[in-house]
């Protein structure tokens, strides 16, 4: 039986997008004798905007290996809790969604929001987000910390 050729892949355009592929494919068959080229083009700059990312990247670092220490520094970079969607919606008081980003601290509240949201399916009226964290948004405390 004859040994597979190693893959060879060719990632065209960097940016966060190619060079996360990039990295992940170099992870997982490098070690195997694969190889991965990023492709970028000298004539498209920076962008310049600011990015932001979930949770998931430092499940995806982990997996590379990479220390959080090592990148958030390196990246110059700090911890994102959430996201706000502005123009979720065209409803009076739901123009925007903020999305908490789950942390284990946050396991104690769980059945309680799961359950709120299970009642607002069935067409109650019942806040998603309950606890101290929801009255400091409303205060204002929230953004003054940020």
């Amino acid at each position: 039986m004859s040994t597979p050729t190693p893959p060879r892949v060719v990632v065209l355009g960097g940016g966060s997008a190619g060079w996360i592929i990039a990295c992940l494919l170099h992870h997982e068959w490098g070690p195997r004798g694969g190889s991965v080229t990023v492709v970028e083009s000298p004539e498209i700059g920076i962008i310049g905007v600011g990015k932001g990312s979930t949770p998931q990247l430092k499940a995806f670092f982990d997996h590379l290996g990479i220390d959080e220490a090592e990148w958030m520094t390196a990246c110059d970079a700090t911890y994102k809790l959430g996201i706000r969607f502005t123009g979720w919606s065209e409803r009076p008081g739901f123009e925007s969604y903020f999305h908490p980003f789950p942390a284990p601290t946050d396991l104690h509240s769980e059945p309680g929001f799961l359950h709120n949201c299970m009642l607002t399916r069935r067409g109650f009226t019942v806040p998603a987000h309950t606890g101290p964290s929801r009255r400091l948004v409303h205060r204002g405390d929230a953004r003054r910390c940020t």
